[in-house]
């Protein structure tokens, strides 16, 4: 395999002479002035340190702006397969059966093996690579690599998920989100449905998340977003569309809520369908007119109703495919008087497993909307998944899904080796923070595939706690001095389980302090107040406030400048001032 070693950014964007490493089983030494870059195979870190199929774990991390995602865009740029950029400037160093290779590309650089280590020039390399990025922005760049998807990438991110998914499934050709939105997300929705269905449906797969206490149902429920779009109306689209009426079922719980689907689903027909509007709006009615409350077998009453009616037969099929999806939720689904249809997640039936593969993963349901999925932690109610939780089954179903549906399914993809995360972690409590390495790197060795394939983690950070994961030669610091963005890796004390103070002091480089700066200029302020105060009243009125600050040394150094300033108060003033700090006390006491 092929495994990314160093990058060196001559210019590219914001960067300027930066050094990356990314494989710390060499040891390398860049020196600017004389344009060099010197590499000796001196492992920094114990081969499988990570555990089995991660090669490598490295880290960039620095403040806003310093330029930890745009050396991620140049690592795709440079080496994904389709965005060769021949105005790129700098060079990657890899390593393939045991040789090192260089590919220089408009840049100087003399690159020399120590110790018996042979560097081979070679024109071009590419790596297949997985991208995920914690950001979302609708505001494309038609020229950035991570807006688009080229041969040896899976793009993961939100914002070409958001456009991807709709092309794929709906054999739609648009870029850039030039059909209208809500159709987009819908298809976003129902991939992403379909991605963490198959993913939970995979028992070592739920055994690795069981901790994280996600939901255990999967609800399915009516979708009434063509109700919403009828009544909203925006390009008059539905002028003199009267929807009519539920009519319940009495006597079937379960007729009654096929019937709830089937009513839905006409109604999204009509809202979707611009070709056969007027046609499935007289049927909508038409079948609201026909059963009644004493129809048993709703789902036989609907086919048969269907097969017998005169209509377009565009329309025909669209119905016929509401009844083929409605009949496999009837078969997979388990059914409960109060929340209707259900898969419990950690059911070893299959459930799951034969809803995504005979439903989730066709093309008919990808292309419309039949229902909605909802998640729960009892069948009494219906939880909405947190941002977090969301952002964590996002990336590690796309990451299942790159590598290990993907390839099986498609001959032209092959499993990615090189995984870019970009601050990944956004959305994660710090407790899941700190899971965060482990917890990937554990998901990874479930990963069912061969035994030599091996995988390289680049990820940008701004949590000090992921950073206690990684060892100072794995982690690339970067930060702006006088303009230039600099690499100071080698100024850097260990972080690997450090505490996370120092490492927001060290390593994140806040040398203002640690406190919010309103606190910290709060903290200035009473300072000052004290200095210039002159009466008991103004003290007592400080010292309410100190009592607010949570640390004790600078509460306890503020309290002692009170008392400093009292002290030169006249006998009477002092008295007055310690009676009151005598009640306070007691009331403390008393509480």
């Amino acid at each position: 395999m092929t495994h990314l070693c160093y990058i060196y950014i001559e210019n590219y964007k914001k960067l300027r002479q930066v050094g990356i490493v990314i494989d710390p089983h060499y040891q390398y030494n860049l020196n600017i002035q004389e344009r060099c870059l010197t590499i000796e195979k001196k492992p920094s870190i114990p081969n499988y340190f990570w555990g089995k199929r991660v090669y490598s774990l490295s880290a960039i991390v620095g403040g806003n702006g310093v330029g930890k995602s745009t050396v991620l865009r140049f690592i795709l740029d440079a080496v994904v397969e389709g965005a060769a950029n021949q105005d790129l400037q700098g060079c990657i160093v890899f390593e393939r059966d045991g040789n090192l290779y260089k590919c220089t590309r408009n840049c100087e650089l003399n690159i020399i093996g120590i110790s018996n280590v042979k560097i081979i020039e070679t024109d071009n390399e590419s790596i297949n690579t997985f991208f995920y990025s914690g950001h979302f922005s609708p505001l494309f760049d038609y020229n950035d690599v991570r807006t688009v998807e080229l041969t040896g990438m899976y793009n993961a991110t939100d914002n070409f998920r958001l456009i991807k998914d709709l092309q794929d499934y709906s054999n739609v050709d648009t870029i850039h989100l030039s059909n209208n939105i809500q159709s987009h997300f819908f298809a976003y929705q129902a991939q992403n449905n379909y991605r963490i269905c198959y993913l939970l449906s995979q028992q070592h797969i739920r055994e690795c998340l069981d901790d994280l206490n996600f939901p255990k149902y999967i609800i399915i429920n009516a979708n009434t977003s063509g109700v919403k779009a009828i009544e909203v109306n925006y390009s008059g689209k539905f002028n003199g569309c009267q929807i009519p009426n539920f009519k319940r079922i009495r006597n079937s719980i379960k007729d009654n809520v096929l019937a709830n689907l089937i009513y839905y689903n006409l109604i999204n027909t009509v809202a979707d369908q611009d070709f056969i509007r007027i046609e499935a709006y007289d049927f909508l009615v038409r079948w609201c007119n026909t059963y009644n409350e004493d129809t048993q077998n709703i789902l036989n009453f609907y086919r048969e109703y269907v097969a017998k009616e005169q209509m377009n037969e565009t329309l025909r099929t669209f119905l016929n495919d509401i009844h083929w999806c409605l009949e496999i939720v009837d078969e997979i689904c388990s059914f409960d008087d109060n929340i209707g249809y259900y898969i419990d997640v950690r059911n070893e039936d299959g459930s799951l497993y034969n809803l995504v593969e005979h439903l989730l993963s066709n093309r008919i349901y990808l292309t419309a909307k039949f229902f909605d999925m909802s998640y729960s932690h009892s069948l009494h109610d219906i939880t909405v998944l947190s941002s977090g939780e969301q952002e964590l089954l996002n990336l590690l179903s796309r990451l299942y899904y790159a590598v290990v549906i993907g390839p099986t399914k498609f001959d032209n993809l092959c499993s990615p080796s090189l995984l870019l995360l970009d601050e990944a972690e956004i959305g994660f409590h710090p407790e899941w923070q700190r899971q965060y390495v482990n917890r990937l790197c554990k998901f990874i060795q479930l990963l069912l595939i061969p035994a030599e394939h091996n995988f390289q983690i680049v990820l940008t950070s701004h949590s000090p706690i992921i950073l206690s994961d990684i060892p100072k030669c794995c982690t690339n610091f970067l930060k702006e001095e006088h303009g230039y963005v600099l690499n100071n890796r080698d100024e850097q004390t260990e972080t690997f389980a450090e505490n996370i103070f120092n490492l927001y002091r060290r390593s994140f480089f806040m040398e203002n302090g640690l406190i919010g700066e309103f606190a910290s200029n709060k903290i200035d302020a009473l300072k000052a107040r004290i200095e210039q105060c002159n009466s008991r009243l103004g003290l007592e009125t400080i010292r309410k406030e100190i009592g607010y600050i949570g640390d004790t040394f600078i509460k306890g150094y503020l309290l002692k400048k009170l008392d400093d300033i009292a002290d030169g108060f006249s006998y009477e003033e002092q008295i007055a001032y310690y009676q009151s700090k005598i009640e306070e006390l007691r009331r403390h006491k008393d509480e």
